[in-house]
């Protein structure tokens, strides 16, 4: 393809120097039709070889490598992302508290999609999926943040039980998240397992 659009180039500016009186291109050999195709494909492989290697930092910006987490690197991780659990809940909480609807749509359409998209691509391998619970827990914190949310605009009896109804899921997961941190792999699967069966 590049070498037909290479030739039809060239004939058009042959014809075009022609008709305007100026100099004649010469044809184009073989060996320079050759090296231009060669030095396209090359250009054409460096750039695909460069955008693999972008799309791979972009998705492993703390420099994880999902064939290469370690059971302690998916510990740490895990740990941290409990922390950031917290945080995110006291935020949330204080948000609700203060009548932030701003601050709670945030967290919930933006920061916690965002945050769980990075642990999906953390956590779903080999040593880290024993972490499952951690993942969980930040699932919960979604929809706990989506419903304070809605209960900061209309306030009823049904709404705010369905706000303890999520707080105390959230509290079971982050449990279980936290209890999975100071597990082997094999001990945090036996459990998992136990509570929801082998996959």
């Amino acid at each position: 393809m590049n070498k037909i659009i290479l030739v039809g180039i060239i004939v058009v500016l042959a014809a075009c120097s022609n008709n305007n009186g100026a100099e004649t291109v010469p044809p184009v050999t073989q060996d320079q039709e050759a090296k231009a195709v060669q030095t396209s494909t090359n250009t054409n492989s460096e750039q695909a070889q460069a955008a693999k290697d972008e799309l791979s930092r972009l998705d492993n910006p703390d420099g994880f490598r999902e064939s290469s987490i370690t059971s302690d690197q998916a510990r740490m991780f895990a740990s941290e992302l409990l922390k950031k659990i917290n945080s995110y809940q006291q935020v949330l909480e204080d948000a609700f508290e203060l009548g932030e609807k701003s601050t709670l749509q945030n967290y919930s359409l933006n920061i916690i999609p965002n945050e769980q998209q990075s642990v999906s691509q953390k956590l779903d391998t080999k040593n880290g999926e024993v972490h499952i619970w951690c993942d969980t827990a930040l699932n919960s914190l979604g929809l706990y943040a989506g419903v304070l949310e809605r209960q900061l605009g209309r306030d009823t009896a049904e709404g705010r039980q369905f706000v303890r109804d999520r707080l105390a899921y959230l509290n079971e997961y982050k449990e279980k998240c936290k209890n999975s941190i100071g597990m082997t792999p094999e001990q945090a699967r036996a459990a998992y397992e136990a509570e929801f069966g082998s996959s």
